[in-house]
């Protein structure tokens, strides 16, 4: 019987990012293709190219724990891109602003009125509370 190979996402992204950055004119899109191959699709969700200066990839990163991680990697990272673009001096890092974290459907939930709320006037006040109860509910 054949076996079946598993696929890394990484080996995926590099399969189908590959030619194109390797093909590419211009050497920052070469290496904004190619990022997410040279450094894992986990940190390029938290890291990305922003511009090509003086010979430096300028990266933008969230957060200092990632601004950190790829500071660590920047050499391996900068040996890595340079198959796609040699004349590559290095990386620099600026930061970025944090992403909102983004709400999904488990974390909505109903505001009920509760009746213990009724007498208080202002609108903002009681529907606060009304979240606080509803949410303390919940809870059990």
């Amino acid at each position: 019987m054949r076996e079946k190979k598993t696929l890394e996402l990484a080996e995926i992204l590099a399969s189908v990012l590959d030619p194109v950055a390797v093909n590419h004119r211009s050497a920052f899109r070469r290496l904004s293709l190619a990022w997410p191959t040279a450094c894992g699709p986990t940190v390029a969700r938290h890291a990305e190219p922003l511009g090509l200066r003086d010979a430096l990839l300028v990266v933008g990163v969230r957060g200092r724990h990632w601004r950190e991680a790829v500071f660590q990697d920047r050499m391996m990272l900068t040996d890595r891109l340079r198959r796609y673009w040699k004349p590559l001096r290095g990386i620099r890092l600026e930061s970025l602003p944090l992403k909102p974290p983004v709400e999904s459907a488990a974390d909505t939930y109903l505001v009920v009125a509760d009746p213990r709320t009724a007498d208080i006037h202002d609108a903002d006040l009681r529907a606060a509370l009304d979240g606080l109860l509803s949410a303390r509910s919940r809870r059990g």
